[in-house]
């Protein structure tokens, strides 16, 4: 390294001044500051590459950069000028490099980013590269990977494969979210381990969510459970962004700001009541837009683009369909835990910040047999325990469904339509101001009956004033015909014969009932 490319000032009129092209070189070939670009994806970053890693950095981190540098390295500043005047000199020119001028003298280095494959899942350690597959856990050196490794996606811990995991707090708290039930408990271990997986599905990429067990009014908020718990800590093992779901506002141009093409997962946490899953879809399925304020937009391939998880206390609005369900990946949580049990309760200190090292390895690797049962077992599906119910209770309402149940305990075979609805409207069953409208009405109405598995029709075909239930356990009942009902063969009652024809037909419907 010559002499010439570590010094990038100069004494002028006894004040220290900055040549910034002397200033680049010196940050290219001694900082190895680099200006990039990943394949397939717009605009550009700076970033630290040494050692096969890639660090990303905001260019105003350039001017810290380089006083560690010369913390670490220098007393002097060749000898001559005073480092803390070369440094001074630095800061209170720093603004520069915000400008398009220094950027513009960085050549784009173009890298194509290496990220998991369907069948191999890698996680980066402080000492080694975890590799696992649905065959087995390997570790190979970080040095001998094919690929340059982000910085900002290292866990800064060691790691070695220990045989017991059982013993660790956070395999026990996912036990007990998961009711101590084998069935579930597999359902929540793959589920960790699809979304530590940084590998999509193109066919069918799933949006995870978390719900309480605990059913109730669709305004009730339960809470306390430890599904959020369970969530924020896949922030240890890899990249999250949290976004509070009370205040988010999805639909807004900046929602998504704080995404980075290294951003793995999207954890909206305690998604609002009114929160619509259907504008996350397109995040999910397409490429992942980012809008900053005051910077280009950035669109992120759908193979860069991070997994969205959700959790929340009440059933979230969405688009009824097979292809919405199929999005979606429903967990419901276990009571266990709430106002009358905590984590920290239970195991006597707080999780993450009053680990020791022990704990830290016991969690590091119940991620990692996670990630593995979901290679070897794919994601199960959850067990569908009270989800139905809050369903039900979200579209419907919680007294209106009290109220149609009262009917159906008490046999009610027959609803006017007009006569049930002014009955629930002036019975007290709720306020004035939650009673829906009258076409809405009979709409709940029909979710409800189809919510049980109570088939029904609407009498008669001309007006559909009623509402007819059919049970298979008594005689169906009949329902009420006009003329629009009687099937005579004919179009038009057009002669004698005929009519006596059509009135014979209604004597015999008469006769059955």
């Amino acid at each position: 390294m010559r002499e010439k490319d570590l010094i990038f000032w100069r004494k002028f009129r006894g004040k220290v001044v900055v040549n910034y092209y002397q200033l680049i070189i010196f940050l290219q070939l001694i900082l190895n500051i680099r200006k990039i670009s990943f394949k397939g994806v717009d605009g550009y970053s700076f970033a630290v590459i040494e050692d096969n890693c890639i660090r990303l950095i905001e260019i105003a981190d350039i001017s810290k950069l380089i006083v560690e540098y010369f913390e670490r390295n220098f007393d002097k500043a060749n000898g001559v000028v005073d480092v803390n005047d070369v440094l001074g000199a630095v800061v209170e020119n720093s603004y520069k490099f915000y400008t398009k001028n220094i950027e513009s003298f960085f050549k784009i280095e173009t890298i194509e980013l290496k990220i998991d494959s369907e069948e191999c899942c890698h996680l980066q350690f402080e000492n080694t590269l975890v590799e696992i597959t649905r065959l087995g856990i390997s570790q190979i050196k970080k040095t001998d990977f094919g690929s340059p490794l982000l910085h900002n996606r290292l866990i800064k811990r060691d790691f070695q494969k220990l045989s017991d995991i059982e013993k660790g707090d956070f395999y026990q708290f996912a036990w007990n979210l998961a009711g101590q039930n084998e069935e579930r408990f597999l359902v929540l271990i793959t589920t960790l381990g699809y979304l530590v997986h940084d590998y999509k599905d193109p066919v069918n990429p799933k949006i995870v969510v978390l719900i309480d067990q605990v059913t109730g009014d669709n305004q009730t908020s339960n809470g306390g459970t430890g599904k959020s718990l369970l969530l924020k800590a896949l922030s240890h093992v890899i990249n999250v962004v949290e976004l509070g779901g009370k205040r988010l506002q999805s639909s807004h141009r900046f929602a998504f700001q704080k995404v980075k093409i290294f951003t793995q997962l999207v954890l909206i946490n305690d998604a609002s009541k009114k929160e619509n899953l259907d504008n996350y879809f397109n995040l999910s399925t397409d490429s992942f837009e980012i809008e900053e304020k005051y910077k280009p937009t950035v669109s992120l391939p759908f193979e860069y683009s991070p997994k969205i998880a959700t959790t929340t206390n009440h059933y979230l609005n969405r688009s009824e369909g097979n292809s919405t369900e199929r999005r979606l990946h429903e967990i419901e949580v276990s009571p266990y835990y709430g106002k009358h049990l905590t984590p920290q309760a239970e195991f006597g200190h707080n999780f993450f910040t009053d680990w020791n090292d022990e704990q830290w390895l016991l969690f590091d690797n119940f991620i990692v047999h996670c990630v593995h049962t979901y290679l070897s077992q794919g994601l199960v599906e959850p067990v569908n325990i009270n989800l139905e119910e809050r369903k039900l209770y979200a579209e419907v309402g919680l007294e209106l469904v009290e109220f149609l149940d009262e009917k159906i305990e008490q046999g009610v075979q027959r609803f006017h339509k007009a006569d049930l609805y002014e009955e629930f409207r002036k019975g007290g069953y709720t306020q004035p101001k939650y009673v829906p409208r009258r076409n809405n009405f009979t709409h709940k109405v029909k979710k409800y009956l189809d919510s049980k598995n109570i088939a029904f029709t609407e009498t008669p075909a001309n007006t559909k004033k009623y509402i007819e239930l059919s049970s298979g356990d008594s005689k169906q009942s009949q329902p009420i015909q006009t003329i629009a009902d009687v099937d005579t063969q004919y179009k038009i009652v057009d002669t004698p014969n005929k009519l006596t024809r059509f009135i014979n037909n209604i004597n015999k419907e008469d006769e059955k009932e």
